[in-house]
């Protein structure tokens, strides 16, 4: 709970505009936040079923990664899935929020200064008009921000399925785990 804890005061400070993380900090946000609920919950049913320590080690952070991997595609959906954004919550509204996800890292790291400027600014506005919020989101498509993320996310669950498929006996809950895995960075945008 602590680490939850951090990873989500973490992230509320970025959004105010006071750091912008690097990659590594944004992934230990994320690991932190979102990464932690699902290592725990994974363990404790690994513990409940009678696995083996092995198991409980391998399954743990195999969670812990499709949980990043998670709020990845969560991140992305926020400004570009139409169908998700229809019933939770407006297009663009972590642009609203100031949030520095991986896609913002990844633009302010390979934009010029001007555009990283532009959305920085954005961002620090914690704007609701829908005009800027494209603004910003038009510069991390341009810088392909977006792909990157996506890319990103599809590669750690690919890993994390590599480091636990040997380890689990082949049955119906393993196929279950791994199509649960692919779906969380597949939903629809």
């Amino acid at each position: 709970m602590i680490n939850l804890h951090f990873g989500q005061a973490y992230d509320i400070w970025w959004h105010g505009g006071n750091k912008m993380p690097s990659l590594e900090e944004y992934l230990q946000m994320v690991a932190y936040k979102t990464g932690t609920l699902a290592r725990i919950s994974a363990k404790l049913g690994t513990i409940v079923v009678g696995g083996t320590d092995a198991q409980l080690e391998a399954l743990g952070q195999f969670a812990e990664t499709i949980g990043i991997a998670f709020q990845i595609q969560d991140d992305i959906l926020n400004l570009v899935g139409e169908k998700y954004a229809a019933s939770r919550e407006a297009i663009g509204e972590d642009i609203s929020e100031g949030k520095r996800t991986m896609m913002v890292i990844h633009a302010c790291q390979h934009m010029e200064e001007g555009k990283v400027g532009r959305l920085e600014e954005i961002l620090d506005m914690h704007t609701k008009d829908q005009v800027l919020i494209n603004e910003a989101i038009d510069i991390l498509k341009e810088a392909k921000s977006i792909e990157y993320s996506q890319e990103y996310a599809r590669r750690l669950v690919v890993s994390a399925w590599d480091s636990v498929d040997d380890i689990l006996e082949d049955s119906q809950a393993k196929r279950h785990l791994k199509l649960f895995a692919d779906y969380l960075v597949d939903r629809d945008l």
